[in-house]
């Protein structure tokens, strides 16, 4: 009885253990084919041609910048992954947001203020890397409501440089989204933890952690390793570190 026991209780420990990879697997599949399809979005943007005129900082007539900020709006309706969406004119130091036209200086300041990221990083920001930059997790102050988001910035579209940036920021809790579809657990919580700042973000609460140097060292020695960790007193078995 006692060998018997003990096959089924690995069994059992083994089943639990991929069924969570499976399921684990599924949500970053879900979370990276809704990003592909939001990177498709914006470059077939490419082919508007007013878009592009003001996105480019080549127009600066009202009605088409107005334009713009309609064609954040209707793109933000349509994907709830999406907190906001702001094109920044760094030339005439304006910003093209779903709430309409505003001043760059006095929006990064007043109306949306990032912990990590100001208006002079952002006017200064440049990439000759990549058309699409996905940052770590990052937390704003979004009119007075705080919550964790992704910032993606976007310097081409159709892999045509624009002068611009466009900043769409994802909402961290939407990751949680298949987390909660694949009922991976009835009581559990969804953490990210940013390789870049060692830092662990909540999707639950508006929380901000940082991680100590002995999980940071196990995370990045090996991200595909099962360990056991203790945070906030629980211990939690990771079988996958996520970026």
């Amino acid at each position: 009885v006692f060998v018997a026991s003990q096959t089924y209780i690995d069994s059992y420990k083994k089943y639990i253990k991929t069924s969570y990879l499976s399921k684990l697997s599924t949500i970053v599949e879900y979370n990276e084919d809704s990003l592909n399809n939001l990177s498709h979005l914006f470059d077939n943007l490419y082919a508007d041609a007013d878009f592009i005129s003001v996105i480019s900082g080549y127009d600066n007539e009202t009605e088409k910048a107005k334009y713009v900020c309609d064609i954040f709006d209707n793109i933000k309706r349509s994907n709830s992954m999406i907190d906001s969406i702001v094109a920044i004119n760094r030339s005439s130091q304006k910003v093209y947001t779903t709430d309409g036209i505003g001043d760059m200086k006095s929006f990064f300041s007043d109306s949306y203020v990032y912990d990590d990221y100001n208006y002079e990083y952002w006017y200064s920001y440049q990439s000759a890397f990549s058309s699409k930059n996905i940052f770590p997790p990052a937390r704003v102050n979004n009119k007075g409501v705080v919550d964790n988001v992704i910032p993606i910035v976007f310097t081409k579209i159709a892999d045509e440089p624009f002068g611009n940036i466009i900043i769409v920021n994802i909402k961290l809790s939407s990751l949680k989204k298949g987390f909660d579809n694949e009922k991976i657990s009835n009581n559990g919580t969804l953490m990210m933890f940013s390789l870049s700042r060692q830092n662990l973000y909540s999707t639950d609460i508006n929380v901000v952690e940082e991680a100590s140097t002995d999980f940071s060292a196990q995370v990045l020695s090996n991200k595909k390793t099962a360990f056991d960790y203790e945070i906030n007193g629980f211990s939690t078995e990771y079988y996958r570190a996520m970026r």
